[in-house]
Formats: structure tokens, C-alpha cells, sequence
């Protein structure tokens, strides 16, 4: 696990002597189901990847502001950018209308990925993680006609505003996935992988997606010698 120790002494730290950061600890919901008992396309925010229930279990702390808009930003946590190495990236992608892309060299179950996209006309369109050999993955996608953000069994409001560009920030860790879409709105969910499907690939029905640039991280172990 690369998630922050929750006593980490750097989400209270003040910057110079004015600002101070907001951080919120979060933790999912207890289990109401164990993960093997899911359908192989299926997944829970709130079940283990190991295949048993748990309580809950602590997601990544986002730091938090108010803008003048008055809309909430979650971002994540500025010392995560610490952990990474490895950096590759793609730029410049145009996913045809009922296609789907596989990226080259971006792949890992414990990476971070930031993607800044261009909706064009597209109804649905978004990224598959865990993919295997042949392209199939767990999608994270963008419904532009519903406005909402679908992992899994969940879908969160989220609309990406005419002239807005998306940017998704996805941190894999095995079978925990958070994702961060326009610093607005956070999910949290759980999704059992084979160990050697950890390929990742692009896709868009209904219309053409831009995607301008696909950069990953490969994320070390917050704890010593893992």
C-alpha cells in the first residue's frame, strides 16, 4: 500500500505562517458483501480485494478548498507527488467513436495516472484499468448525457461544463481505485484484478474523444524496504 499513514505528521504542517491546508480523512462504509461473491464485472467500494468483508477501510486523504465558485475542490494530497518515479507518458490521442486504444508502456497496479482530456462528441468515454491481453478492463467513464461519473456499481454526479477540459487523476493500489475527476468530485471503489492484467486503455462510444496527454507514475511504499 502507498496510501499515507494516517498519523502522518504532514497533513497538519502549516505553509509559511498563514496558510493553513485542509485535509479530510475518509473511510468507506462497512461491507455489506464479500468481494468473491461479485460477478467478474462487478465491484464495491466497500469490499476488500482480498475477497472477505471488512468495516471499512481508509481511502486517500484529499486536501480541501472553497473557491469563489462555491464549489467544494477535493485534490489529492500534494506529498503523494513524493512517491513517484518512473514517469511515461502518451500524448495527442484521438479514440475513434465504438473503439478502444491500449496505451504502450502504461500499465500497473500500483500507479498513479493523470489524464487531461478533450470531450468532443462523444456520450460516453473514459479509461479501462486491470485491462488483460485482450483490452478488457474495469471502465471509469465519463456519461455525458446522465452527467455522471460510473465506476462499477457506482455512478456520482459529475458534469464536465461546455468549454471545461477533464482531467482525471486515478491512483491504483491492487485492488483499490480512487479517482479524482476536475478536482471536484472524489470515488472511492474496490475491484478484484488477476495479477497480470494490469493494462490500461482508452475508449469513447457515441463520438471521437481528444485525449491531449496520459502521463503514469510507477508509486513507491510508504514504509521502508517494501
Amino acid at each position: 500500500m502507498f496510501a499515507p499513514a494516517a498519523d502522518a505528521s504532514a497533513v497538519s504542517e502549516c505553509i509559511g505562517k498563514a496558510q493553513i491546508r485542509r485535509v479530510c480523512f475518509r473511510a468507506t462504509h462497512k461491507a455489506e458483501f464479500q468481494a468473491d461473491e461479485l460477478a467478474p464485472s462487478g465491484g464495491t467500494s466497500i469490499a476488500a480485494s482480498t475477497g472477505h468483508a471488512q468495516g471499512g477501510i481508509q481511502a486517500l486523504p484529499p486536501e480541501l478548498s472553497l473557491p469563489e465558485d462555491g464549489v467544494l475542490r477535493f485534490k489529492p494530497l500534494r506529498e503523494l507527488e513524493t512517491l513517484r518515479y518512473g514517469e511515461t507518458s502518451e500524448s495527442n490521442i484521438i479514440v475513434k467513436s465504438e473503439s478502444a486504444q491500449m496505451l504502450r508502456g502504461i500499465r500497473g497496479d500500483t500507479v498513479e495516472l493523470s489524464l487531461a482530456i478533450e470531450p468532443a462528441s462523444a456520450k460516453e468515454y473514459g479509461v479501462s484499468v486491470f485491462c488483460d491481453a485482450n483490452g478488457n478492463g474495469f471502465p471509469i467513464t465519463i456519461k455525458s448525457e446522465s452527467k455522471t461519473l460510473a465506476i462499477g456499481k457506482m455512478e456520482a454526479p459529475f458534469e464536465v461544463k461546455k468549454g471545461e477540459s477533464l482531467n482525471l487523476r486515478i491512483f491504483l493500489d491492487k485492488g483499490m481505485i480512487e479517482v479524482f475527476a476536475n478536482d471536484r468530485q472524489p470515488v472511492v471503489y474496490m475491484q478484484k484484478h488477476k495479477k497480470e492484467d494490469v493494462g490500461v486503455s482508452l475508449f469513447s462510444r457515441g463520438g471521437d474523444t481528444v485525449v491531449k496527454e496520459v502521463k503514469c507514475w510507477k508509486m513507491k511504499s510508504i514504509y521502508a524496504g517494501q
